[in-house]
Order: C-alpha cells, then sequence, then structure tokens
C-alpha cells in the first residue's frame, strides 16, 4: 500500500503577526466549531484519494491550531482513522504559539495521538518579540517548553527567525543559545522577509524600520551553522537543523517530491501530478455545505513541470539532488543551461553525485529557484 502525507489548515490567529503572509484571520466565536465540522465533511467527500493509501504523516498547521479545543482537534484526527490506514510509526504535528500551551489541553492532545511539536518562538529577545506582532514573551516561551516536556513531548521542534531589524549579531546569537538550552530535538531558522502588503513590509518601505545587510545575514547564517553543528545538530535543508534521526518527515516527503493532501481553507495538495489549491474560508464553507470538493484551483502538471519541480524541491536538501535519481540528459536543454549559469556564478556544486546549493546559494535560495522555475 502507498504511502500519503496530510496537512490541515487551521486559519485562525489571537492576532496576525506583522510579518505573517500565511493565509490566516482573527479567530471568531462559533466560526470554529462550524470550520472544524466542515473539514470533517470535506475528508469524507475526498476520501476515495485515502483509501488504497497509507497515512505516514499529518500536519496540523496554520494559523494557530492549538486554539482548537481538544475535543475539536479529535474529531479531524478520529475521521482520518475512520476513513485510512496509518502507518505504525506516524509523525503527527500540531503547530503551536506559546501562549496557547495550557497543560490540560495539551495532555489531551498528547493521548489523541500528536506526537510532534512545532513551537513558534522565533525570537528570545522581548523586544524583537514586540516587533513582530507577537502574543508572547521570552519567558512564555520557556514555560511553555517545560510543560511540553512534562507533559512527555519527545519531539519538539522551535522556530526561530534570522535577521530581525532590531537585533544585532549579540542578540540573535543570545536566541540560539537559549534555543540550544532548552534542548529541542529540531531547529528552525528561517530569514525574515518582507512580504507584500504585511505591516512590517510598509514599515520598511515607509523607513520606519531598516532591513539587515546581506552581509550580516552571511554572517548571521555561518554563526548558525557553526553553533548549531557544535550543539549536535545536523543541518539537512535550508532553513533545517535537527538531531540524528529527527527530520521532520513531513516535510522531507514534500522536499523528495512524496505526494500529499492539503484539508481545510487554502489547503494545498499534490497527488496523482496534479496540483491543487483549496478555496479560502468563506468560499471553502460554502462549496462544503453544497456537497462540492473545495478546489480553487486545479493544474495537470506536464511531465516536464513536474520533473522541474520535483528537482527545485530536492535542492533545498543540504544532501542535494541525487544525479542517479535525476539525470539531466531527461531535462529541457533550456532547464539544464540554467543549471550551468547557476554553476558558472557559484550557486549551485556539481561533482559526479550530486548537484547542491553552495554556501552563497544556500543565501540566494529564492533567486536559484526563480531562475529555474
Amino acid at each position: 500500500m502507498r504511502s500519503i502525507s496530510v496537512y490541515v489548515h487551521i486559519p485562525f490567529c489571537i492576532r496576525k503577526c506583522n510579518y505573517c503572509n500565511f493565509y490566516s484571520i482573527r479567530a471568531q466565536r462559533g466560526t470554529i466549531e462550524k470550520y472544524v465540522d466542515a473539514i470533517v465533511k470535506e475528508i469524507n467527500l475526498r476520501k476515495d484519494l485515502l483509501l488504497d493509501r497509507k497515512i505516514k504523516t499529518v500536519y496540523v498547521g496554520g494559523g494557530t491550531p492549538s486554539l482548537l479545543k481538544p475535543h475539536l482537534l479529535e474529531k479531524i484526527i478520529d475521521t482520518f482513522y475512520r476513513v485510512s490506514n496509518f502507518h505504525k510509526n506516524v509523525e503527527i504535528t500540531l503547530e503551536v504559539n506559546p501562549e496557547t500551551v495550557k497543560e490540560e489541553n495539551f495532555y489531551e492532545f498528547k493521548r489523541m495521538g500528536i506526537n510532534r511539536i512545532s513551537l513558534g518562538a522565533q525570537s528570545f529577545n522581548d523586544n524583537s518579540l514586540k516587533l513582530l506582532g507577537r502574543v508572547h514573551n521570552s519567558e512564555k516561551v520557556k514555560e511553555s517548553f517545560r510543560t511540553l516536556r512534562e507533559l512527555n513531548f519527545e519531539n519538539i521542534n522551535i522556530d526561530i527567525i534570522m535577521g530581525i531589524p532590531s537585533e544585532d549579531e549579540g542578540d540573535f546569537l543570545r536566541t540560539l543559545e537559549e534555543t540550544v538550552k532548552l534542548n529541542p530535538e529540531h531547529v528552525s531558522v528561517y530569514s525574515l522577509e518582507y512580504h507584500k502588503d504585511t505591516p512590517l513590509y510598509l514599515d520598511a518601505i515607509e523607513k520606519k524600520i531598516t532591513p539587515i545587510s546581506k552581509e550580516l545575514e552571511r554572517k548571521l547564517y555561518i554563526k548558525t551553522l557553526n553553533f548549531l553543528n557544535e550543539n549536535g545538530y545536523v543541518h539537512y535543508e535550508i532553513s533545517n537543523y535537527s538531531k540524528l534521526g529527527k527530520e521532520s518527515r513531513h516535510n522531507l516527503n514534500y522536499w523528495l517530491g512524496g505526494e500529499y493532501i492539503g484539508f481545510g481553507a487554502s489547503g494545498v495538495s499534490y497527488f496523482n501530478g496534479i496540483w491543487t489549491k483549496n478555496e479560502e474560508i468563506y468560499r471553502f464553507l460554502e462549496k462544503i455545505n453544497r456537497g462540492i470538493i473545495p478546489i480553487r484551483r486545479m493544474e495537470n502538471l506536464s511531465k516536464d513541470k513536474r520533473k522541474r519541480i520535483l528537482f527545485i524541491l530536492n535542492l533545498r536538501l543540504i544532501k542535494g539532488v541525487s544525479l542517479k535519481r535525476y539525470r539531466l540528459d531527461d531535462f529541457s536543454r533550456d532547464f539544464t543551461k540554467r543549471l550551468k549559469t547557476l554553476q558558472e556564478m557559484g550557486l549551485i556544486i556539481k561533482d559526479k553525485e550530486t548537484i547542491r546549493l553552495s554556501d552563497e546559494g544556500i543565501l540566494l535560495s529564492n533567486e536559484v529557484f526563480s531562475h529555474l522555475i
């Protein structure tokens, strides 16, 4: 039986962060319950996709999915169990805002099978957290992490952001140090991005804040790599570090070109060579109530486009793209010419077995991928 990964999008937030461009809305009374019921209906509408597949990973993301009351999240998890099979060692991840960690709720989350937590710390500098629009402070991150450990969560990721404009090198290194002191199994380090129409982007345009220089970003990247390596974390993807055997299996499925189904508003799927994206929440609810699968966009990817996309996803991994799995002769002349240009620019490295990003290529990965699309 073939494997599949499942993503569930919970778009509700206490407050939208100043840098965030993920699809999310403010939580409103009554809407969350209706939304969960709609996801249950969507799973049943699409259950044929899961009948002959075994679920190997579930990722509940957002928004702030840890806002859900346990009985609501259990409705979703139980529905998957009813319509599909699970791998014995299934990884079930819940994205968590530190402000939402309550012992009684997380005891129930653990009981229903959640076995991996992704904790959105972002920084251990309180001024930076205010700038980002986070609702917690640094002490709350530590308190939440301790609570999760006391409840025997043994696989925890901590998200942090590099390049916050209010921070100097020392501030960011202190965030790294505080992260490692907690001893999580996984650390994700994301460079701050300024997405159009977010408050942080507008502040940068109006010169209220100044983004860090490329030189400082490069320096912070090298410091991060060395510090986390020295503390037992392996750099396995552009933004991700883990202890041995604790890589995010759900995200690895994306990067290795595996199939996945996204449920909920704006959920994205890749299945049988077809890419789809769901409607946003109000159209999502409307279609579900009419018994219609809530797809907003669909693309049947050509063989060539599918190969290029999967190659680019593989390139996110530090080990790079296997030239045994992807033969360059199978790609168009235009694509291989672009790869050669990137190699000449020092952004990718090619040897007999792999093509991978250089350190400079990692720092400029968005530009590299844009060049290859």
